[in-house]
């Protein structure tokens, strides 16, 4: 068996020596490491900063233009129901005055048996307000149509409203409420 030389304190100065540099270098390295980390974390978090700001940007727009889609939507809508209420009084105008023509046809035909000799007059009268009552039946029945075209107009005004409304719950951020106030 082979036998140590016992260890001199010299030996022990020097392993402790060398303990020491090895220690001071595994500092060295574990401090480089954890400035190289630091920097890595830092730059991680500025490019989610950077990121976080680009969205921050991108659903500014886009609150932006769902606000003015809902502002157009909301003038269309008033103005669309603005021109059904003309239509309707219009058609309503329109059917009291055939009435009216229909109810002065009616007692000029009955004005035109009691007065034979007036018949030719009384014809010509009732002939004239025939055709003001198809006038004016034509242009009611296009007035018809376009009550009709109106109404359609509300409705998917009013459905662009309601999905528009929905977009904007669906999206909505606490920073970016919209007021519904011009509606």
């Amino acid at each position: 068996m082979d036998e140590k030389a016992p260890a001199t304190w010299q030996d022990v100065s020097d392993a402790l020596a060398a303990l020491e540099t090895r220690q001071a270098s595994f500092r060295c390295q574990l401090g480089a490491l954890r400035q190289a980390q630091s920097s890595s974390r830092q730059g991680q978090i500025q490019k989610l900063q950077l990121n976080f700001a680009a969205r921050v940007v991108q659903l500014q727009r886009q609150g932006e233009i769902l606000r003015s889609q809902s502002t157009r939507a909301c003038r269309q809508a008033v103005r669309s129901r603005s021109l059904a209420v003309e239509a309707q009084r219009a058609a309503k105008a329109a059917q009291l005055e055939s009435q009216e023509l229909r109810g002065a046809l009616q007692g000029l035909g009955d004005a035109l048996d009691a007065k034979t000799r007036e018949a030719e007059s009384c014809r010509r009268e009732a002939q004239a307000l025939r055709q003001q009552l198809q006038q004016r039946e034509r242009r009611s029945v296009a007035n018809d149509g376009r009550l009709q075209k109106q109404e359609e107009l509300l409705d998917e005004a009013a459905s662009a409203l309601s999905l528009l409304s929905k977009k904007l719950k669906d999206h909505e951020d606490p920073d970016l409420r919209l007021s519904s106030a011009g509606c």
